[in-house]
């Protein structure tokens, strides 16, 4: 059970496999793969106070003609969030230009 936001962005990017090839180069494994969609999920260490050392769970799925939608959130519980993933997420979108 999760109660912490979910972030979303909407990202230029050719396709759903675009996206996916570079989060596995951040270290993100693909868990489960949709038509349109995917998910993904990067380990880390569960009693971390760092948000980049957290396991994570990325969602990417199909928005339109050249638009991906890419949401984060953690992969486990946390009661709060102090917009650590936010900023992640914000970071991600360079990578796919």
């Amino acid at each position: 059970m999760q109660f912490a936001p979910r972030p979303t962005r909407t990202v230029s990017a050719p396709s759903v496999d675009a996206v996916v090839t570079t989060l596995l180069r951040f270290g993100f494994h693909e868990h489960e793969r949709k038509e349109g969609g995917a998910v993904l999920k990067k380990p880390g260490d569960r009693f971390s106070f760092r948000a980049h050392q957290r396991p994570l769970e990325a969602r990417v799925r199909t928005a339109g003609p050249g638009e991906v939608e890419l949401g984060l959130r953690y992969d486990q519980f946390v009661a709060f969030d102090t917009g650590d993933l936010a900023r992640q997420l914000d970071r991600l979108p360079a990578a796919f230009d």
